[in-house]
Formats: C-alpha cells, structure tokens, sequence
C-alpha cells in the first residue's frame, strides 16, 4: 500500500508510497509513472559476474568479497530460509512477503539474493512484477523498498546489477522505493525528491524514551492511562470495520486541510488468527478503547525485530482526546517488552517540516515521540521509455474522453 497511507491524529503525508503503498503500486501495476518521480542514474558500472540465476537460497555466512564477483538470483517463490537472511542483511517489514502483500497487492511477487562468488547470502531485495495491456510478459517491476545488503555490497553499482538483470526479463521499468530504506542511493536527480522517516529506538529503556516525548504527548499519556483506557486487538471483520471507521474519519478531515487520500484496508491487515509478535514477520490491528467505545486503531507490521506503523487514525470521539498519541506509546511499549529494536512511524515529505505545509500536523505528531529522523530515497531505472511514453499517451487520451463525457 506500501503511498504514504499512514494516518495519524489526523494528519497525513503525501509521500509516494509511506504508511503503506497499494496506490503507487496500482499505478505500477496500470504500467505509470510512480506517484513521485524517480531517477536513472547515470552510472551503472556493473561488475562482471552479475546475472539473472533460479537457485536454491545459500547458507548464511558473513561475506568478504569484491563487489565484482557478487551476482544476483531472482525466484518466484520465498526461500525457506528468508527470514534467516533478513536477520542477517538487516532487512525489514518491505522485505517480507506479507510486506509485499501489504504494499503492492495482485503483483507476482519476486525474491532476489545477493551471493558472493563462492555462494554466500550479501543481500537481499523483494518486490512485485506486472504485466500490462500492451505486453502480456511481465514488463513493470516495484520493489517498496531498496535492497538490504550487509558488508562491501552497499554500493550503487551493485544494487543496479538487479535492474539490469530484471531487464534481460524484458523490464521497461524498475522502481525501488524507500520505505525502511537503511541507505540512500547517491546516483539520484533532483526529481526524485527525499522523504523523511520517524524512527523510535526501542531497546533503550523506556523510562528514558518517555522523557523524549515532546510536553503534550506526555501530558496525553498520562490522561489515557488516568481515565483507564486499554489496548485491545482486532482481527478480521472486526478489525476491517473499525479501520473503516477511522481511517474514514481521518479522510474526512484531511480533506477539510485540504490533503485529500483514499481509504484503502489491504486484507493482509485483517488476517485471523493474527500472527503472534514472536513470529518472523507479521501485522497486528491494535486499538484505544475507553471501555466499550474505540477510540483509535492502527495497523502495524513488523519483521527482524523492527516494527512498522502502516496505517492509524482516530473516531471523532478519539481525535478530540488525542487517543492516537496514547495508543502508539502503549503499541510501542508492548514492542519494546518483545525484544524489537525499532518502531517507524511512517514517514511524510520533508516539506511538512514546514509550519505552511498541509501534513504539518502528521510531522509533529511522529516527532513528538523523540523520533530519530531519517531521510530516505528511492530511484528508478528506464530501459523502454517508448513503452512508457504509450502509457502516457493512453492515459492523457483516456483523460481527455472522461472530460469530455462528464
């Protein structure tokens, strides 16, 4: 889901593809351009060695390799030993498959490995490939986040080894975007420009991160834990109409703001019975309650100890009593209780910073929780820009006609 599709205390950023990112994804998948632009870099000095290779996942050891003889393995199905190598290359939620799901639902999902030249694991990367009207091969390829990748393999050249591999496919496009993004491209143009994630250290004590909060979000703590609100979890159809509520309400104000967004509940929200938070990677509906009344919901999804808040927002009732400041402490201190290192708030544009900006608001709301900020970048490869420009020119005529017709 996978454009910024996080909610929050009614604020909300634009990001091109945040809480979570269907949308940008469904452009992918209708063959458009991203919601927000990206850049072919410049240089693509690849290695020799590198490859587009169906294999069996490789034993993890740590790796001492010269880029060139790293090489990328792209299968259609998780390996078994995925979590393992999340663990091992640092990745996150987006390199999950449930964070696939999540993020670009219906896309036929992709698992690439990064081996060194006697088989080690250095990376990883998943992602989803789509086939559009003008081609029924796979030719639009999305990756919500950029690879993980652990020793000398953080380079720009040997993450656009996979971009060109994928190419041999047939790809016309290739997008990483950057949600949980743990480095930054350095081959980026000015149209591709930066977000801004809210990261929550968790492993240090938490009466030392409440001291971090910003004067109101402790005051709002206290008055939730006075007036005996409790965290509860949904599931299921339970779990889709409060998201409903909710994230309905949080539309609606956003809309009188004037940063107007869809609502959009993927099913991997709603799964039942929910996965347990000691398992590899998962998403949980947690809720605010004041007795029988909900007050705010969120969904958070998680892999190798690293939590990800996907999509949140408060009743009528909540926004009022800042019910969603109280509800992601208490989120974040049962992560905190389970041994997880992090939890992202999501992330908004680097323009909400700005007083002026309409998801000022959201950039307050993840702030005040002593966030580290962290800027994040995505980018995009081109090979058939004839392809895409098809694309454009159906969509503008395809415009034109709607017009036209209302």
């Amino acid at each position: 889901m996978p454009p910024e599709a996080s909610t929050t205390e009614g604020a909300r950023s634009r990001n091109a593809t945040g809480g979570a990112s269907s949308a940008a994804a469904a452009q992918h998948r209708r063959g458009a351009r991203p919601a927000r632009p990206y850049h072919q870099p410049r240089h693509r000095t690849c290695g020799p060695g590198v490859g587009m290779v169906l294999a069996p996942a490789a034993a993890p050891t740590t790796p001492l390799v010269p880029p060139q003889k790293l090489r990328w393995i792209v299968e259609p199905r998780c390996p078994p030993d995925w979590s393992t190598q999340l663990e091992r290359c640092e990745g996150g939620f987006f390199h999950s498959p449930l964070g696939l799901e999540f993020a670009c639902p219906g896309g036929e999902p992709l698992f690439a490995e990064l081996l060194s030249g006697n088989d080690e694991v250095v990376g990883v990367a998943a992602g989803v490939r789509w086939s559009c009207w003008l081609r029924r091969r796979p030719r639009h390829y999305y990756f919500p986040t950029l690879p993980a990748l652990v020793g000398p393999a953080l380079t720009d050249e040997v993450v656009a080894d996979l971009p060109r591999a994928l190419r041999s496919l047939g790809a016309a496009e290739v997008v990483f975007d950057s949600f949980d993004a743990k480095w930054e491209p350095t081959s980026v143009g000015p149209e591709a420009p930066p977000r801004q994630e809210y990261v929550v250290p968790l492993e240090t004590p938490l009466s030392q991160v409440v001291g971090r909060l910003r004067r109101d979000h402790r005051r709002h703590v206290r008055d939730g834990d006075r007036e005996g609100w409790t965290l509860g979890t949904l599931e299921g159809e339970d779990a889709r109409t409060l998201l409903s509520d909710v994230l309905g309400a949080a539309a609606r104000r956003a809309a009188d703001r004037g940063d107007r967004f869809a609502v959009q509940i993927p099913a991997a929200a709603m799964r039942s019975p929910a996965p347990g938070l000691a398992d590899a990677w998962g998403t949980r509906v947690f809720a605010a309650w004041d007795g029988n009344t909900p007050l705010a919901a969120l969904v958070v999804g998680w892999a190798n100890r690293r939590a990800y808040t996907l999509q949140s927002g408060s009743t009528a009732e909540g926004y009022r009593r800042s019910a969603s400041v109280w509800l992601n402490w208490r989120v974040m201190s049962a992560f905190a209780e389970h041994g997880f290192r992090t939890c992202t708030l999501g992330g908004t544009s680097v323009a909400a910073a700005r007083p002026e900006d309409p998801a000022h608001g959201l950039f307050l709301f993840k702030s005040g929780f002593g966030s580290q900020v962290v800027r994040c970048q995505g980018t995009r490869w081109t090979f058939s820009r004839t392809h895409l420009r098809v694309h454009h020119l159906a969509r503008w005529a395809l415009d034109r006609f709607r017009t036209a017709k209302a």
